[in-house]
């Protein structure tokens, strides 16, 4: 898988639960990061997700914990992973991990 850079940010598209979304890979992200607004798009439960508390370079956020039945990024496919539903608006592409992204190369 190949994700090309531009403007400091590595974009590509992908699905989640089968939808597509944008999606803006970050590299030192732990955990796949989705708003509140896409995950309701989707048709995610995140309302009935643990509630949790993250460090994030904005600050102390408390997001929902949940897993995704199925998540695309170009090719590589992960059933049953885990996410966070952060609030916030407008919705931002969703930050796959690196964690979920090992397999790819990624170029700018």
């Amino acid at each position: 898988m190949h994700i090309v850079g531009r403007n400091n940010q590595f974009k590509t598209q992908g699905t989640v639960n089968g939808r597509s979304v944008g999606f803006v890979v970050d590299t030192g992200a732990t955990i796949v990061a989705i708003n509140r607004h896409q995950a309701a798009n989707l048709g995610l439960a995140y309302e009935r997700g643990r509630s949790s508390r993250a460090e994030t370079a904005g600050g102390v956020v408390y997001p929902h914990q949940l897993v995704v039945d199925t998540m695309t990024v170009r090719g590589i496919t992960v059933a049953n992973f885990g996410a966070a539903v952060f609030g916030g608006h407008p919705p931002p592409p969703i930050l796959p991990c690196s964690h979920f992204l090992k397999p790819a190369e990624i170029r700018y």
